[in-house]
């Protein structure tokens, strides 16, 4: 659904997911996918949701704790020529989605995992 002024409308929800070695981001007319770690096996819980500023808990293959990720799609959103002063006040929950697979569609982005994701273990 849009608004007269073409902008894509919805229940404000948004999902975090993985697969073929990306991280998927849809929600509120997107579906953005960006490199993700070789050894994320998936994400576990989102922690918290701050207008572009995700802190999610993944399972990575080398570890057997949790890990904490902090993931940003303002620099993300900005290099493939979205606002994210428009886009991100329309997301206001994210949930993880576990059976999710890479969308055919969509839009893309190829970042180095340092780009956009910072990590610690969870204690």
């Amino acid at each position: 659904m849009t608004t007269d002024d073409g902008k894509a409308t919805g229940d404000g929800r948004a999902a975090i997911g993985c697969g073929g070695g990306y991280t998927v981001f849809t929600g509120c007319g997107l579906a953005i996918r960006f490199r993700a770690p070789y050894s994320l096996r998936r994400y576990i819980r989102v922690k918290e949701w701050d207008r572009g500023y995700l802190v999610v808990d993944a399972e990575y293959a080398h570890s057997p704790e949790p890990v904490e990720e902090y993931i940003d799609l303002v620099p993300i959103l900005e290099d493939l020529y979205i606002d994210p002063a428009d886009y991100l006040p329309r997301v206001r929950e994210v949930a993880v989605d576990e059976g999710m697979t890479p969308p055919q569609g969509g839009i893309s982005s190829v970042f180095t995992p340092s780009r956009c994701l910072r990590a610690r273990t969870t204690l």
